[in-house]
């Protein structure tokens, strides 16, 4: 099924608000994953109504999304006082279940095992309301998000970080990844190209390099992927105008790729490593470095991706 991951999304937009709230919004008294217990959404004596709240969107394209787990920080004021949460996709229930919050503020989960793919989850919205049948007493959330659990079905199970060493006027990326035999089934059955990606957010390194004219261009890596062709210069991406020129590059984005044209040629368990080499264009540079996967069909132009790390590194 791909490597499992997490990511924790926040309330960012009100649907309903019928609690009380220390703010005219709702969401964004309760929108931290670090809870803070000076602003807040708390129930009305007797009873409370409802407040729904959209949540951001999280993983990408291909993602499956297999868990959601709400997590709530929460107190009451008066024992056995109840919080029923609900989980909306696409606007309707997928089921509820109550919490009871401690005396003094602490956390509380609710948890769904389910299947749904991107588009679904981006519906995703938590909605609350307050269980309290003849008590005189009040419920106060500091603190709502929701951890959801997803995979990319057809990526590499395993990956290490990407290791970065500088040594004069270069500098190298090397990591390491490997598929699992059902999730490399499900790629070679969507047939294709694999494609590794190694980018970065602004011009601090060139992959693709210059011998002593124009137009003579050549790039420098090393990996025991199978099926890799040639150097693959047309596939690069630089944002300097000369190599762009010189060597034929029609986008400007940094990105250093290498395609393995046949899926069918990769193997399960196998350790596969990618080694780049850049040239440094400037040094003690701060930027965004990204790992991806992405798979492409020729025929039909089917494509998708997904970032495996990132990482802020100094060039």
């Amino acid at each position: 099924m791909g490597k499992m991951q997490t990511a924790n999304v926040l309330p960012n937009g009100d649907v309903l608000k019928g609690w009380f709230s220390t703010g005219s919004n709702h969401y964004d008294q309760i929108d931290e994953i670090t809870p803070i217990t000076s602003d807040y959404i708390y129930s009305g004596y007797f009873t409370s109504g409802y407040d729904r709240f959209i949540m951001q969107n999280a993983g990408q394209g291909p993602s499956v999304f297999t868990k959601i787990t709400v997590k709530i920080y929460c107190k009451e004021t008066v024992a056995n006082l109840r919080i029923y949460v609900q989980a909306y996709i696409y606007g309707s229930p997928i089921g509820g279940k109550h919490i009871n919050c401690p005396s003094a503020p602490g956390w509380k989960t609710v948890t769904w095992d389910l299947e749904y793919n991107k588009s679904a989850m981006d519906t995703l919205e938590i909605q609350v309301s307050g269980s309290i049948p003849d008590k005189m007493g009040v419920i106060y959330i500091y603190s709502l998000y929701a951890e959801l659990t997803y995979s990319t079905p057809w990526g590499p199970d395993e990956w290490s970080d990407p290791s970065v060493s500088r040594i004069g006027d270069y500098a190298y990326t090397y990591q390491t990844f490997k598929w699992y035999q059902d999730s490399l089934d499900l790629l070679k059955a969507k047939g294709g190209s694999y494609i590794y990606e190694v980018r970065r957010n602004i011009d601090v390194w060139d992959f693709v390099q210059l011998n002593s004219y124009c137009g003579n261009c050549f790039v420098e890596f090393t990996t025991n992927l199978p099926d890799i062709f040639g150097p693959t210069i047309f596939q690069e991406s630089e944002a300097d105008f000369w190599l762009r020129f010189c060597c034929w590059l029609i986008d400007s984005d940094e990105e250093s790729e290498l395609r393995v044209y046949d899926v069918s040629n990769l193997q399960a368990g196998t350790q596969y490593y990618v080694h780049f080499k850049f040239v440094r264009r400037q040094e003690n540079q701060s930027f965004t470095l990204w790992t991806e996967s992405e798979r492409c069909n020729f025929i039909g132009g089917n494509f998708e991706w997904y970032r495996m790390t990132q990482s802020t590194e100094q060039s």
